[in-house]
């Protein structure tokens, strides 16, 4: 017999399910709590500045102007806009791709956009992102901060001509702004502290560490 062979303890194999399961439960536990409880920098929440533009149209509503669209609207019936001066409201989200002559912008009019506030600040499920490619003129004199996955970016609101199949982004839905206006500021970022999920993680391993230590067979002495 080798006197150095070691052995995995009884009953090893029970106890890593079961802090299999514990650390699930905690990792959802955490990321629960955290988006509920106080602390850190709140989630912005609804866009105030949306009260002071024109209402929504429709789809068959009277054709009045002022107009304001959604990017829903023009996804639903984007002809009956077409060629049309109209007002839109959304975030900056991504990268602001300078052309000749302007910028191309995505602004996203979404739940998470103006009411809620990012998906990883809330924990809120919302729907999907939406919104609108803009063209914004050179003109403009402003840059902006596009928003991520810690902060809200800018909130614009645009007059524009709308462009249901505009040649200018290869037959995209597109808005080439001629008025903009910042009705929300960019907010702050969140600021980063340990991760639950990572000391949750770290606790584990050590518990598991301690579970799988081996121990050696006792050996008879001749």
């Amino acid at each position: 017999m080798n006197p150095h062979r070691r052995t995995v303890p009884p009953g090893t194999a029970k106890r890593l399910a079961a802090l299999v399961v514990v650390l699930a439960v905690l990792i959802v536990a955490l990321g629960w709590l955290r988006a509920r409880l106080p602390g850190g920098t709140p989630a912005p929440g609804p866009v105030a500045g949306l009260a002071q533009l024109p209402p929504l149209a429709t789809c068959d509503g009277p054709s009045t102007t002022p107009i304001r669209i959604t990017s829903s609207l023009a996804v639903q019936c984007g002809q009956r806009f077409d060629d049309r001066t109209i007002h839109y409201a959304g975030e900056v989200v991504g990268d602001v791709l300078e052309r000749d002559r302007g910028a191309w912008v995505q602004l996203n009019d979404d739940a998470y956009a103006l009411d809620l506030g990012p998906l990883p600040r809330t924990g809120i499920q919302a729907g999907t992102n939406s919104g609108l490619a803009v063209w914004l003129p050179t003109d403009a004199g402003t840059t902006w901060t596009p928003g991520r996955h810690d902060r809200r970016g800018d909130v614009l609101a645009i007059t524009g001509t709308f462009h249901h199949a505009d040649p200018d982004d290869g037959g995209g839905t597109t808005i080439h702004a001629q008025s903009i206006a910042t009705i929300a500021p960019a907010t702050a970022p969140e600021p980063r502290a340990p991760s639950g999920t990572v000391i949750v993680l770290a606790a584990t391993t050590l518990l598991a560490a301690a579970t799988l230590r081996t121990r050696p067979i006792p050996t008879r002495r001749p």
